[in-house]
Order: structure tokens, then C-alpha cells, then sequence
């Protein structure tokens, strides 16, 4: 259930962390009941059930006084700006023991909130590392995948980059259903629509059309703050792709820049015009940097941490 949820912290966090903590003899269980005493109790992603808030909370509070450590992953700057998950976070921060982050930057969000320990655990890479490939037709094969929550700045690419004047271009946009809805309501012409396929994520399916496609696009914005503090997740999983990358460069991703062309700086017809120079940098990228995100290092990482508990 955990590897196939639409939402990837769950995927690459949670999921990760209970099959490597399982494998090396940890009893864990998941869900939003605490079932039996714990010594340790890890809140992942929680939904936006505000109805459910109060259930949680009692539990969690009772198992703290019980002598359980609260651990929180927070992989959403939700106290940065307002949203239906901001009460839950801010009202029981102050209760937990430890908090992990995805990111350098998440961890900086926290410091008007939190005072205690944070660890950085990124997270991993979920699909398997292809090489690039040659450019199969005169047509430039572009993909985009993520949530909903990343379709507006998709959409404003389309728009603002006049690709609609471009015939020689075929997007791909992948996502859960209701952001293929917001794409399918937001865009302003048909001549768009006629160059982009729709289709509902999932993993097996973004790996197959990643074969297909040319250049990976991750467009964001530095200054949104629902995106402050992502994880490098999407660029990462591009670069295992073999797909030769065009991204804004979000606090995360600047760690990689050698990587990847900054979006906001260079076109499009760049990247074709220097697509083997940018397939290079992704091979580099597979052969140096990669093998600290497998759910290998991932996992250990996650273990680690659990062994350290007190």
C-alpha cells in the first residue's frame, strides 16, 4: 500500500523507512492508530481530515505521557504559510522529540518553531537508473510529471514559452486525476492541448515514457511558499531517467546545478542545440551522485537514526 501511493513521501519516505526498519528486526506497524505501546512513534505525511486531528492528537499525547519519543516528518513547510494541516503541526511541535526533513533549506524553515534536534534525510530514488539515449526523431520529446500541487507552474511554462508557436515539440504531462483536471481547465488554447498528452501517473508508466522523451521539465518557484524546503526528489529521479533536465533552481537542486540547466536562464532550443553535452552531465551524474539516494542508502539512513534513539 505504501509504494503505491500517489503521494511521494509516503513512496520514498515512509514506505522506505518500514521495509529497511523491518528487514533489520524493528516491529513496525502504520496507519493513524497507535494499536499497542511503542518506543517510538514517527508521524509521516498527514492528510488534510481536519475531523481527525483531535483523534491524533490524544493518541499521540497519551503515548508521549505513556513514555513513547514522537518523532516528526516533516516534509511540508505547512507553517510557513497557511493550510488545512498547519494547525496539527504547529500545535504539537513543541511535543516532539526529533524532527527529519527532506531538505537543508526545510530544516532552515523550522528555526522560528523548533529548538531541538533535526536530522536531514532526503528521499530516495524509486526507479531504476537508465542511461541516456539518442534523440530518436525531429520532434522534441519534453516530459513533465509530479503532483497537483506543481501544475500551475507547468501550465504558466506552456504559456510563457510560447510552445504552442513550436510544432516541433510534444509534451508529455504526468499526474494524479485532479491535476490532469487543473491542466485540462487552465489551459487557455487548443493549439496547446493538440502538442500534450495527459496521462495518470504512476511509476511503471513515468519510467516507460521516460524512454521516449528527450528533456525532463521541472518548473517551480523560489519564492512560493508551499514549495519552500522541497525535497531534490523530481530532479533526481530525471537524472536516474537519463533525461537531460530543465529546472528552476529550487534551494534543493543547488547542490546538483552542474547537473541540470537552470531554467529561468536557459530555453529550451539550448537544451536541443547541446543535448549531448547535457547527456553527459546526466551520465556523470548516475556514475557519481546517485548511489547515495538508492532505498538502499536511504534505508540505512532511516536505520541509523532509529538505532540512535535513546
Amino acid at each position: 500500500m505504501l509504494k503505491n501511493s500517489n503521494l511521494a513521501s509516503t513512496r520514498l519516505r515512509t514506505s522506505v523507512a518500514c521495509q529497511y526498519l523491518k528487514k533489520n528486526g524493528y516491529d513496525v506497524t502504520f496507519g493513524d492508530t497507535i494499536n499497542k505501546d511503542r518506543d517510538l512513534i514517527v508521524i509521516g505525511k498527514v492528510g488534510s481530515d481536519v475531523k481527525r486531528f483531535d483523534y491524533w492528537m490524544n493518541q499521540l499525547l497519551k503515548c508521549k505521557n505513556n513514555g513513547s519519543q514522537i518523532y516528526l516528518d516533516y516534509t511540508d513547510n505547512h507553517l510557513g504559510f497557511k493550510s488545512s494541516m498547519s494547525q496539527f503541526y504547529s500545535s504539537f511541535i513543541e511535543a516532539c522529540d526529533h524532527i527529519i526533513v527532506p531538505s537543508v533549506k526545510m530544516k532552515d524553515n523550522l528555526f522560528n518553531y523548533w529548538e531541538g534536534t533535526t536530522t536531514i534525510i532526503p528521499d530516495a530514488i524509486e526507479v531504476k537508473i537508465v542511461p541516456p539515449r539518442d534523440k530518436k526523431s525531429d520532434t522534441c520529446n519534453l516530459l513533465w510529471f509530479g503532483h497537483a500541487s506543481n501544475i500551475e507552474y507547468i501550465i504558466n511554462l506552456l504559456e510563457n514559452k510560447s510552445l504552442n508557436n513550436n510544432k516541433n515539440f510534444h509534451l508529455t504531462v504526468m499526474s494524479n486525476l485532479n491535476g490532469l483536471e487543473l491542466f485540462k481547465g487552465s489551459i487557455k488554447t487548443k493549439v496547446q492541448l493538440e502538442n500534450v498528452t495527459l496521462l495518470n501517473w504512476s511509476k511503471e508508466l513515468m519510467q516507460s515514457k521516460a524512454l521516449d522523451a528527450d528533456i525532463s521539465l521541472i518548473p517551480s518557484s523560489i519564492n512560493d511558499p508551499k514549495k519552500s524546503g522541497v525535497s531534490s526528489n523530481r530532479l533526481l529521479t530525471s537524472l536516474a531517467l537519463g533525461l537531460p533536465t530543465l529546472a528552476t533552481n529550487m534551494p534543493s537542486y543547488q547542490a546538483f546545478s552542474e547537473y541540470f540547466l537552470d531554467i529561468d536562464k536557459f530555453s529550451i532550443e539550448y537544451m536541443i542545440d547541446n543535448l549531448k553535452e547535457q547527456q553527459s552531465l546526466v551520465l556523470k551524474a548516475q556514475n557519481e551522485l546517485l548511489d547515495q539516494f538508492t532505498e538502499v542508502s536511504i534505508g540505512q539512513s532511516w536505520l541509523n537514526l532509529i538505532k540512535n534513539t535513546n
